[in-house]
């Protein structure tokens, strides 16, 4: 399971802080109120959360609530929202939200789980980041006072005026890093970075700015600065700035702004916090949507986030460029047709110093009935630059689901060839095609790769499921042709228990194997994952979770077997926060410890801040999210997080783009 990997990324990566819908709920607030719930299939804590949220849609829907859960899954397990939610008993309607758009508009920090609640103007009344068991007595209590005070005027409210509302997040990172166990370039680092992002909001237009500073201090061996190429001691600059101006059927975005063209396997610009990646295009995007047609032009230079919350060091821009465009068509409901072509061009980036230029076209396809679901999205085109001969690229890849009453069936596909874009130098990657990965496992030649999994999920009583899935592929690592190449296979199963009173419970394992184009064994793994979130007496809660993996790689002299694993223990008290103790292990690096003691103190604070102490070691090791892996480096010291969401009652109605008009 992916739990413990995303206990280990969240204490380690530093807090930095539209919608393609799969019913049609809208994403603008009406009525009495709406409650907009951000989660993602691979967040531990959402899953616990997620029989509140029904709950709240069963108990307060019929009085007028709207209830919209929005999914921050990617390309590599979108295909299995609806099936996971079908197979957790959630029957709220949901969107997904592929540029993260939605997510960072309400919350910039962009963490999961979390919750905000509008009123019927559309002003944020109450928002919360994080779940702990027992959250939900103070949610009720919110929604049951919004109730109360629409009620109480007996008329609808007034539609939003003209006033200009003015938002801003705070998010400040303290940072003393003792070791990186890296004895040639280790050093002591001190450092502080604040993030200030001011946002003025009218009607559905908005202006709004993010100011990084920062302030670091490092000292390798032999008293040189070792902060990397481009670092500084101190460094301040307007890092995001965006004019949005939504017009109703045209909208018209000029500065910093996620994208995606078709369903982002070509193209996905967005925020990966596991890898602590956030870049965005600087330049200009239109939509303009007319009946069923929508038509998009985009352009601009790739703009990721300059300091890396990974390494702790400030990196120079990129001038990478993005030009393209898209036409997408819903010409029934339940069924979207698009076409897009791209240009993506890298000066300098090949190994003899020749620009590189990408220059793709493709389309995508989804289809959504009662019981069925099917997607397919296919790309190619030219690459010129990276080697003496210009390349032929393409990637093709679909998926489809069946809901056979308790039982729901998940069938995938992909085959690429040469068909990765970004800048492998800085962990950067400009789309997310299918992996057929869990992202707590290394993707090997995700680039020239063909295979498929089926995973089965069954309800076998109201409050358990299971699942089982099994997955091949074969893949090169040196560009021939993968069909020739490697193999991977992957099983594993687990089940999920939900109880009532916000208990969770949920146990998983399994094996993989990887062999070389001669079949000699590349490696080998097990591994074992468990969680629990349970509720103990008066307001308290106990979360704990386990993962073990042990593992075999191939290097010079043979195999080499090595451990790695993580547990935590926590005890939460709801509205407040939680103590968390964690244990890591590793035997990965010999060079390196093998023990990774630690600990955390959170405090909830207002409208969705939150403020996180931890103290101690985290082992690192790699972690790959929608086909892109990075290094984590390991880390011994101290980090304090702050985040603060001051609000003047914005009106918050985040523009729905959904692929489709």
């Amino acid at each position: 399971m992916r739990g413990a990997a995303v206990i280990a990324c969240g204490l380690l990566v530093a807090s930095v802080g539209p919608a393609s819908a799969a019913s049609d709920p809208g994403d603008r607030a009406g009525g009495v109120g709406t409650l907009f719930a951000f989660f993602a299939t691979w967040c531990g804590p959402c899953r616990s959360e997620l029989p509140d949220i029904q709950e709240i849609y069963r108990d307060y829907g019929p009085r007028g609530l709207r209830v919209v859960l929005v999914s921050e899954d990617g390309p590599s397990s979108a295909a299995e929202v609806a099936g996971f939610l079908e197979q957790a008993g959630v029957q709220v309607p949901y969107v997904l939200d592929p540029e993260s758009e939605m997510l960072v508009r309400h919350h910039p920090a962009a963490t999961l789980p979390f919750t905000v609640l509008l009123d019927g103007e559309g002003r944020v009344v109450f928002a919360h980041a994080g779940y702990e068991p027992g959250d939900i007595r103070t949610l009720r209590a919110q929604v049951e006072a919004l109730l109360a005070r629409a009620e109480a005027a007996r008329e609808p409210a007034p539609a939003p005026g003209d006033e200009v509302a003015a938002s801003a997040s705070v998010q400040g990172l303290g940072l003393w890093r003792r070791s990186r166990f890296e004895p040639r370039r280790d050093g002591d680092l001190a450092g502080a970075v604040t993030r200030i992002e001011p946002r003025l909001e009218r009607g559905r237009s908005s202006l709004s700015f993010r100011l990084d500073t920062m302030l670091l201090g490092d000292r390798a061996p032999g008293g040189q600065p070792g902060l990397g190429p481009g670092a500084a001691a101190g460094d301040l600059r307007l890092e995001r700035a965006l004019l949005d101006a939504d017009l109703g059927a045209v909208r018209l975005r000029a500065g910093d702004y996620y994208a995606r063209v078709g369903r982002g396997m070509a193209l996905s610009l967005r925020r990966v916090d596991p890898l602590g990646t956030d870049t965005t295009l600087r330049g200009g995007r239109l939509d303009v949507v007319s009946g069923l047609f929508r038509v998009s032009a985009l352009a601009g230079l790739v703009n990721p986030q300059n300091f890396d919350p990974i390494e702790a060091r400030v990196l120079p821009d990129v001038e990478d460029h993005v030009v393209g465009g898209e036409v997408a068509v819903r010409p029934v409901r339940g069924l979207d047709v698009g076409a897009y072509a791209l240009r993506i061009g890298q000066p300098g980036t090949a190994p003899d110093g020749r620009d590189v230029t990408a220059v793709l076209g493709g389309g995508a396809v989804a289809i959504e009935v009662p019981g069925f679901r099917a997607q397919a999205e296919g790309a190619g085109g030219r690459r010129t630059g990276l080697t003496a001969r210009p390349e032929t690229v393409h990637g093709l890849q679909a998926s489809a689901a069946l809901d056979a009453g308790r039982v729901t069936l998940l069938a995938e596909a992909k085959w690429y060839r040469r068909f990765e874009f970004g800048r492998l130098d800085r962990g950067l990657a400009y789309h997310e095609p299918l992996t057929l990965e869990r992202d707590d496992q290394r993707v090997p030649a995700n680039a020239d790769s063909v295979g498929g999994r089926l995973r089965a999920d069954w309800r076998v009583a109201e409050v358990v499921t299971i699942h089982a899935n099994g997955m091949a592929y074969r893949f090169s690592e040196d560009g021939s042709d993968p069909l020739d190449g490697g193999l991977a296979w992957h099983a594993y199963a687990g089940a999920d228990l939900w109880l009532r009173r916000s208990r969770h419970v949920a146990v998983s394992g399994g094996f993989r194997r990887e062999t070389r184009p001669s079949g000699a064994l590349r490696g080998r793994l097990w591994h074992v994952e468990a969680t629990a979130s349970l509720p103990v007496a008066g307001s308290l809660a106990l979360e704990t979770a386990v993962n073990h993996v042990s593992e075999a790689e191939s290097g010079f002299s043979g195999l080499r077997d090595f451990v790695r694993g993580l547990a935590s223990f926590g005890v939460a008290w709801p509205d407040h926060g939680s103590v968390t103790f964690v244990y890591g292990y590793s035997t990965e690096v010999p060079t390196r410890p093998t023990h990774y003691p630690g600990g955390e103190v959170r405090v909830v604070l207002p409208h969705g801040g939150e403020v996180r102490l931890f103290g101690g070691r985290m082992a690192g090791g790699r972690v790959c999210a929608s086909g892109t892996c990075r290094d984590l480096p390991p880390f011994e010291g101290v980090r304090l997080d702050v985040v603060l969401n001051l609000r003047d009652d914005p009106p918050s109605r985040p523009w729905q783009h959904d692929g489709a008009p």
